[in-house]
């Protein structure tokens, strides 16, 4: 086991550990991990993916040897992110009589761990919480920078707070049962980080595309690193700086709310990413080194005739007339200038798009 050394470290920022394997009471570990170690005396909850195959959850909940442990099933997937979930988590809670002294462990991907977390922050005025991300997304990004929350009447994130986990267990032996698609997924939102960052994590994450969709433990760990680091420095600089983070997403968002549980967010993002580098260079405010790389991106990512086309464009406005990112009453994006240098206007972070161009958009998407 290793610590990730954070390049912005804060008291708001938590302890990331990569392990492999799943020995995570070992004396050395225990040194490294304060929280986890105290567990073995007092309550903690257990939130697991119902996703995450038994015989790994089994081994994990052996390894955390926890002194009295409470689970709960989650379903996984967006369909948890309701209201409804976080109620009936809480009901459940407080028909155990779990209290402030509960730690809440989250094992799973990312909206399970955006509901688990989001849970934390407004049980008993907050827990003391662990995320133990099991997909390649919420490795690199979901599990990381405090996001959380849930799905109001379709639309994405639109209730939620920020919450910080203390630690963070990346384990990219969790990762062996994924799909090429899931992977995929989990590269595109790391793709996204290094457009944010530098051509050398650009090439270098194009160069080791594969191995990571192989499972080279290695290769993965190093770009999942590497992805962490970027959205560390992002997030820690200014709550403006956090948006650049939001590139591809307001296409995305309203293409998962269009599209339903059928696209996964890492493709929607790809799709998005492109859309919204092609709508930038349409106004001249995004290079074509972002749109040749946002191509490369949507090529290794997007299967296919990826949308089901069961939309028209009157339903593509109305959804992104509610986008929470909305300026004015209009949908905003957040462009990438230029490779490693995200697009500011008049010192805003999120650039409102005139309708016309939320009209391109949409010709873009029934273009592919």
């Amino acid at each position: 086991m290793h610590v990730l050394q954070n390049p912005v470290p804060s008291s708001s920022t938590p302890v990331i550990f990569f392990s492999r394997g799943f020995a995570f009471q070992k004396e050395s570990c225990r040194l490294k991990m304060p929280l986890l170690s105290s567990l073995r005396a007092a309550p903690s909850l257990l939130c697991l993916d119902q996703g995450v195959p038994l015989l790994d959850l089994q081994r994990l909940k052996d390894s955390l040897q926890l002194h009295t442990a409470f689970e709960y099933g989650v379903l996984g997937g967006e369909r948890v992110k309701t209201r409804e979930a976080k109620a009936a988590l809480e009901d459940w809670s407080l028909s155990k009589n779990l209290g402030a002294d509960t730690c809440v462990i989250g094992v799973g991907g990312g909206a399970t761990l955006d509901l688990v977390a989001f849970f934390a922050a407004t049980y008993a005025r907050g827990l003391p919480l662990v995320l133990v991300p099991s997909t390649l997304l919420a490795m690199a990004d979901a599990s990381f920078g405090g996001k959380c929350g849930v799905n109001v009447q379709g639309i994405k994130n639109m209730v939620g707070t920020i919450y910080h986990p203390q630690e963070i267990i990346i384990n990219v032996d969790l990762l062996h049962t994924l799909s090429s698609q899931q992977m995929a997924s989990g590269m595109t939102e790391i793709a996204k980080h290094a457009l944010l960052d530098s051509h050398q994590f650009v090439e270098q994450l194009f160069s080791s595309w594969d191995a990571c969709l192989h499972h080279d433990s290695s290769c993965l760990e190093q770009v999942i690193a590497q992805s962490l680091a970027v959205k560390a420095r992002l997030c820690a600089h200014s709550k403006d700086t956090r948006h650049f983070l939001n590139a591809g997403h307001t296409v995305a968002h309203a293409l998962e709310a269009l599209e339903g549980p059928r696209l996964p967010h890492g493709i929607a993002v790809a799709v998005g990413l492109y859309v919204e580098a092609m709508v930038g260079m349409r106004r001249e405010v995004v290079a074509k080194d972002v749109v040749d790389a946002a191509r490369d991106i949507f090529l290794r990512v997007v299967p296919d005739h990826p949308l089901s086309g069961g939309w028209d464009l009157g339903d593509w406005k109305q959804i992104l007339a509610h986008d929470k990112k909305n300026v004015g009453g209009r949908p905003s994006v957040a462009w990438i200038q230029t490779i490693g240098k995200p697009y500011i206007l008049n010192g805003q972070s999120t650039v409102p798009l005139e309708w016309v161009e939320v009209e391109h958009a949409y010709d873009l998407l029934r273009s592919l």
